[in-house]
């Protein structure tokens, strides 16, 4: 509970990107420097509520609703979190080559030798950089498929929670299918006894 002392909690508005996401998982964005099981107790505590009432972590969230933070929690960091960084300039990174573009999608041309997910360089660390961060409060744009380090080619990024939800269930059916061409150079010569 508040003290009369402290500032009122922290409020935030789910909006499109964030409807029908579980609470514990918005939870876990909004507070990222919160233990999980700090978490998981503020929501059975109720310093984390949504339109004023306690929830269950697998509550759906629904457009409009307000999620509510008290104080205490939101000002908690994690007693054995990173510690602090100087602060330094960012490699100079070439951006990638767009191919489309709307307010759903960005397909991008992805080098080969550039990973798509991980620290440091790598796809989702420059459209990080490019892409502005929606006013969501849990979803961030992201790749809805894989493509290897060594391979180049389109790689689609959800802009939209709709749209990586339409890409999601468009590859589980195959409406979608990937199509890898290989380029080669010289001449091939088939095993004996196989086919090149």
């Amino acid at each position: 509970m508040e003290s009369a002392s402290q500032p009122p909690p922290a409020a935030f508005r789910v909006l499109a990107d964030d409807v029908d996401r579980r609470v514990d998982r918005v939870a876990r964005r909004l507070l990222p420097h919160v233990p999980l099981s700090r978490l998981y107790q503020a929501l059975r505590e109720g310093d984390i509520r949504v339109n004023g009432t306690r929830v269950a972590p697998a509550t759906r969230t629904r457009e409009a609703d307000l999620i509510s933070v008290s104080h205490a929690l939101a000002a908690t960091r994690a007693t054995n979190g990173p510690l602090p960084v100087s602060p330094r300039t960012p490699p100079r990174r070439s951006p990638l080559a767009e191919l489309y573009r709307d307010r759903h999608v960005l397909v991008v041309n992805k080098p080969a030798g550039l990973a798509v997910h991980g620290g440091g360089d790598s796809v989702t660390a420059r459209l990080a950089a490019v892409l502005p961060r929606p006013a969501a409060l849990s979803f961030v744009p992201a790749p809805v498929h894989q493509l290897d380090r060594i391979t180049s080619g389109a790689l689609v990024v959800a802009r939209t929670l709709a749209a990586t939800r339409r890409w999601a269930t468009a590859l589980r059916t195959r409406a979608t299918v990937k199509l890898y061409l290989a380029v080669v150079a010289g001449e091939l010569h088939a095993p004996a006894g196989g086919v090149a």
